[in-house]
């Protein structure tokens, strides 16, 4: 009988070793999370795509709200989004995996200390900041006060990810936009990994 048990455990042991697990998956491309001007036109926004290298733009991200460039890998997209009028807005989105889930949250963390003394603390004063954790995504909303309108910004960490998304607008247009674009990003940033 304990020979026949045996058997079993040893048999459930290899069976649970034999599925793929979650952390063993491999991780989607980058590019596959970013916002795509079909998420944009999808919520009735005309929109144009800026047409710039994805790594570049996720560095020149980094360098904006000082996190550090330190990540594995990194890839943004940049749209001007015209409806609702009357100005145009600005909508960057960013997204960067790193070693492990320790390392992306250390990374995250000293990016929140660090904020003020970046160049987005510094160049927009910063209004408010409110806590904006779903799906597993530990997450932060902040707003600050830029020459030509309002900054709405989210960061993010989810496992070995990082996202930052911004819309640079008035209180009137920004808004809107980044209420309807913010569930795309969190969503696209809690699938598995």
């Amino acid at each position: 009988m304990a020979g026949g048990i045996l058997l079993t455990l040893i048999g459930v042991l290899w069976a649970i070793r034999a599925r793929p697990s979650q952390v063993a998956q491999p991780t989607p491309p980058l590019a596959d999370l970013l916002l795509r001007k079909s998420d944009l036109a999808d919520r009735g926004f005309e929109c144009e795509l800026v047409e710039r290298d994805a790594e570049e733009m996720a560095k020149e991200m980094a360098q904006f709200t000082g996190l550090s460039p330190d990540y594995l890998e990194g890839q943004g997209v940049y749209f001007l989004v015209y409806s609702p009028p009357p100005r145009p807005k600005a909508v960057t989105h960013g997204v960067y995996r790193y070693e492990s889930e320790e390392e992306a949250i250390a990374h995250y963390e000293h990016l929140l200390e660090a904020l003020p003394l970046a160049p987005l603390g510094r160049e927009t004063p910063i209004i408010s900041w409110s806590e904006q954790s779903s799906k597993g995504i530990k997450g932060q909303i902040l707003e600050a006060q830029d020459p030509i309108g309002i900054a709405y910004c989210f960061f993010g960490v989810r496992g070995k990810l990082l996202t930052i998304m911004e819309v640079l607008g008035t209180e009137s247009t920004g808004q809107p936009v980044f209420e309807k674009l913010l569930p795309i990003a969190l969503q696209r940033m809690a699938e598995p990994q």
